[in-house]
Formats: structure tokens, sequence, C-alpha cells
């Protein structure tokens, strides 16, 4: 995600540290419009044509006022006109990963890959849904979607789990100086029942 890192850092206010995946929000004061991939092929910003528009698990949103990026020549080009929901964690944007099958992606990438949907939500205009993977021709969504949903939320939930552990269970601390030599020590747990105990560290 590194390289897309400058566009978060043009727009700095999108929303961080959710613990749960993005609410999938309806129209905004607007009727929204249901795609087709073709009719989305020509929102790519390019000459003669409209937006740029690109899609992410398969909703659409017009990203205009960041054309120097997405239009025709910027350097996110690439995303504009598609669902390449793959590649915002993936970093592949080659044909081949410019996709929108997120199967078998870690637990941090489907939870960056909420991040990118919120980001487009608060930054964005949401203009509505694109038919295929994620949503039907009523615009309701897929078995598909419903299940990547699922793979967010127990992403969220995972990574829930491991930062209860950790604030539970500390790391054992570690350290070496040359007046001192070799110490290890572990520091207070949630509950204020351990205090910070040093001891020579073995060997």
């Amino acid at each position: 995600m590194a390289i897309h890192k400058f566009i978060r850092d043009l727009y700095p206010s999108s929303e961080k540290g959710e613990k749960g995946p993005n609410p999938v929000k309806g129209s905004k004061k607007h009727k929204e419009k249901i795609f087709t991939e073709e009719e989305l092929k020509n929102y790519d910003g390019k000459e003669g044509r409209k937006g740029p528009y690109l899609a992410i698990l398969g909703r659409v949103y017009n990203v205009k006022k960041g054309k120097q990026h997405y239009g025709a020549g910027g350097g996110y080009e690439f995303f504009s006109g598609r669902d390449a929901s793959r590649a915002f964690v993936s970093g592949d944007f080659s044909e081949a990963g410019l996709v929108d099958d997120v199967s078998g992606l870690s637990n941090p990438d489907y939870i960056g890959l909420d991040d990118w949907v919120k980001f487009y939500e608060k930054d964005y205009k949401y203009v509505g849904k694109l038919i295929g993977r994620y949503y039907n021709e009523q615009g309701e969504p897929t078995q598909y979607s419903n299940l990547v949903q699922q793979w967010i939320s127990e992403a969220y939930a995972q990574k829930e789990d491991e930062n209860q552990e950790k604030r539970i269970f500390p790391p054992c601390n570690s350290e070496w100086t040359p007046e001192a030599g070799s110490r290890r020590w572990n520091t207070a747990r949630l509950d204020g029942s351990s205090k910070e105990t040093f001891q020579p560290w073995p060997g």
C-alpha cells in the first residue's frame, strides 16, 4: 500500500482506527446509479470521456477532484473505470492484478481494504454500484459481497483478540549494555497484578 500512501497524505481527513467494517451506506441525497462494467469503462477520465470514477468492493466513487492522479496520465489512472479492489492492498498494478476478486488475502489486507472504503466514502462522492461480483442488477449485495464483509469482520475480531492478549500478557522486554550486561523485564499487566521486575538474562 506504500505507493498509494501519497493519496492519503493529500487527504488526511480520512478516518482510521475503526474497530469494524465500514457500514455500507445508501445514496447520499441523490439517486444512486447502477453501472455495468462496460458503462463504468466510459468513466475513466480520458479525453472526451466522463469521470474519472473508480469502484472498490463494487461501490463506485467520483474521483474527479483527484483527476490529476486518477485521470489520463495520472499516477493512478489504472484504478479508473473499473473495480480493481485487490490491487489496493496487493500492490500488483499489472492487468492481472487489477481485479475485483479479494479472496485469499491476509487479515491485515482485509482491514486495509476496509480502510480504503472508508477513505473514499469520506473524501469522495459515492455515486452508485457496479453490477457483477458484489452487486446484482437491482443493486443488492451478492453472496460474495456478504462473504467479503464476513472476512473483514473476522479480521477485525482477530486483531482485537491479539490486542487484548498483548494488553493482558505484555511481551518481555530486554536490553544489553556494557555496564550492566543483559537484563529482561515484564511491563505491568492490564489488571495491574504484576510489577516491573528485572532478571538476569539466562546464559
